[in-house]
């Protein structure tokens, strides 16, 4: 299969963008609230508000910190809602917002 020049920068554009938008949710994770919407792996789409932020996590995670199992595809986050740890994958984000107001 031959790409051309055109389709080869759209992929690397497409990438950039996944970095960014990575880097950005995972700032925001950091300091503070994400409300994080995506479609989860069985099809179906979710809204999560979560954060890797000590202030909202449970005191027994605050004493080990964050089990933060970051990885290119997918992050481990704390569902402020359901108050458990999930995870989702980078590139199902469909949209998010950072700087939430959670407290």
């Amino acid at each position: 299969m031959v790409t051309t020049l055109e389709q080869q920068q759209r992929e690397y554009e497409e990438r950039d963008e996944l970095e960014r938008q990575r880097t950005t949710i995972m700032q925001g994770l950091r300091t503070g609230v994400v409300r994080v919407e995506f479609t989860k792996v069985d099809g179906t789409n979710r809204v999560m508000v979560c954060s890797l932020n000590s202030k909202y996590l449970p005191e027994t995670d605050k004493v080990k910190g964050p089990t933060e199992t970051e990885q290119k595809n997918a992050i481990a986050v704390f569902d402020l809602e359901k108050n458990k740890w999930r995870s989702f994958r980078f590139s199902s984000v469909k949209g998010f917002t950072t700087g939430v107001n959670y407290d």
